[in-house]
């Protein structure tokens, strides 16, 4: 495992040479295109940052599990949870935090802690990618994408808390 990147690295030289193609110019177009990149996802990512932030800060979590309290009792979903439910569709980092914490404070056996495994290796950080994909391909019609997108999220939750409680 610890060869795959070199193995690459030597392949791709391999035919470059064989094609006899100038490796440093295709570099170095490469890191230009890059940074172009970089530099037009920029402002999506700042504004994803912000917005979970904002709602960390007042209290957003609270809220929203009291809205759909009624959901949250019909599937028995532990009250720990919840935060980590909510954010995996935006930031992978803060849903892996939320997880370490769940193992911390549940155990990774317990309810909780299978539950949020599950979330956590069934889903996508949603907005995140869809962020990324409608500002490179300027896609304007974005609320069936959208849909589509959450309600796998949703039924990630559903099937978490179906193979927590079954197996």
């Amino acid at each position: 495992m610890d060869f795959i990147v070199p193995i690459f690295v030597v392949c791709v030289l391999l035919c470059a040479i064989i094609e006899k193609k100038d490796i440093y110019s295709l570099f170095i177009e490469g890191v230009k295109e890059s940074l172009v990149l970089v530099f037009k996802i920029t402002p999506y990512i700042f504004a994803i940052i912000f917005a979970v932030n904002l709602f960390k800060d007042v209290n957003g979590v609270k809220y929203i599990a009291t809205l759909f309290n009624p959901f949250i009792n019909f599937f028995k979903i532990p009250i720990d949870v919840i935060p980590l439910l909510m954010f995996s569709s935006l930031s992978g980092s803060a849903t892996s935090g939320m997880l370490v914490e769940i193992f911390e404070k549940c155990g990774p056996d317990s309810f909780a802690g299978k539950i949020a495994s599950l979330v956590c290796g069934g889903s996508e950080t949603t907005f995140y990618v869809l962020t990324i994909f409608f500002s490179l391909t300027k896609v304007k019609k974005t609320k069936v994408i959208l849909f589509c997108a959450l309600m796998v999220d949703l039924m990630v939750i559903i099937l978490s808390v179906f193979f927590a409680n079954n197996f």
